[in-house]
This record gives C-alpha cells, sequence and structure tokens, in this order.
C-alpha cells in the first residue's frame, strides 16, 4: 500500500462517515481509534492518474523516512511566551507607579523649600523694618549734631569733649571697632 492508497481510504472512510455526521467522531472500544490523514508532500502531484501516483508515492515513501506527523489546528506558543507580556505589563505599571511616586515627594519637597525660603525673607523683611522704626524713634527722640574727624582724633576724646561715652557714638554711627576711625568721619553726636 501506497501513501496515495492511504489518502484514498482515509476519504472513502470520510465519505461513509458523511452520512453520520450528524454524530460525535469518537472511537469506540470495537473501533480503532484512527489518525488524522498524512500531509501530502509538496513534491508530489495530485493531478496525475493512479499509475503515476503509485510510482510517485513509492518514490516520495522512500524518500521521507519520517512517519507523516499529524497536522495542527492552529499556531503553537509556548506557555512562556504570554506569561512575560503580562509581566512586562504589571513591570511597568510598578515603575509607573513609583516615577509617581517620586515626582509626587520630589514637589512635597521642593514646595517645602519654596515655603521655607518664602517665611524667611518675611521675617528678614520684619526684623528690617523694626529696626529701621527703632532707629527712626531713637532720631526722634534723640537731638544729636554732627562732629568731622580730624587727625589725631578719637573716639574716647570726642565723647569726653561732648560729654558723651564713646560706645554710645560707636552706636549710634554704627561703628563696629571704635579704635578705628579715619580723618573726613562725620559722625552723630547725641546732645541730651
Amino acid at each position: 500500500m501506497g501513501f496515495l492508497d492511504n489518502v484514498k481510504d482515509a476519504l472513502k472512510d470520510a465519505a461513509s462517515k458523511g452520512d453520520d455526521a450528524k454524530k460525535v467522531d469518537t472511537p469506540t472500544a470495537e473501533e480503532p481509534a484512527t489518525t488524522a490523514p498524512p500531509t501530502i508532500p509538496a513534491s508530489v502531484d495530485t493531478t496525475t492518474d493512479e499509475t503515476s501516483a503509485e510510482t510517485s508515492s513509492e518514490t516520495t515513501s522512500e524518500t521521507t523516512s519520517e512517519p507523516p506527523a499529524a497536522p495542527t489546528v492552529g499556531p503553537v506558543q509556548p506557555a512562556d511566551s504570554v506569561v512575560p507580556d503580562a509581566l512586562d505589563e504589571q513591570a511597568d505599571e510598578k515603575a509607573d507607579e513609583k516615577a509617581g511616586q517620586k515626582a509626587a515627594h520630589r514637589a512635597e519637597r521642593q514646595e517645602e523649600r519654596r515655603e521655607t525660603r518664602q517665611e524667611a525673607r518675611q521675617e528678614a523683611r520684619h526684623e528690617a523694618r523694626q529696626d529701621a522704626r527703632e532707629e527712626a524713634r531713637e532720631a526722634k527722640a534723640t537731638k544729636f549734631e554732627t562732629y568731622t574727624v580730624r587727625a589725631g582724633d578719637s573716639l574716647s576724646g570726642i565723647g569726653a569733649r561732648f560729654g558723651v561715652s564713646y560706645e554710645e557714638i560707636a552706636r549710634l554711627n554704627k561703628i563696629d571697632d571704635p579704635d578705628l576711625i579715619f580723618p573726613g568721619q562725620v559722625f552723630r553726636i547725641p546732645t541730651s
């Protein structure tokens, strides 16, 4: 029996069972299970007559040593091929969530820094206003006259001449080092 004979037999069996098409095609204990019809190699021409078909089937059966494989229903995907996509999506979602959390945390820190800087500026402005008010009060309350420093003058000598301590002159004129004065400087001297 050649290959094409097997195909013919399979087709005849299928035609005879065509009447029983409404029945489910399951083998019983009495009937042997039929295998799927073998696939036709591409080199075989199915339009030839029986004699040439027999000779070609003999040559193809000689050249093909493997038994024909059962045809597959559809593309078979390995089980692992579906899982990585789901894992990739989950990893992407986690990465997006983490990035969102980092961005929110960064925005919170920036907002806190901005508020801290703003509070520091407001505090500095408030202190500067208070200092300016105190100086204005002192200037109104205290009458003063001016004195231009000459060569050889000292702050303590100027204070002694006007009857005022040198510390008060230094404070009123915002002098950091009372021992360091220069000729030509103009000091306000309180008169009370």
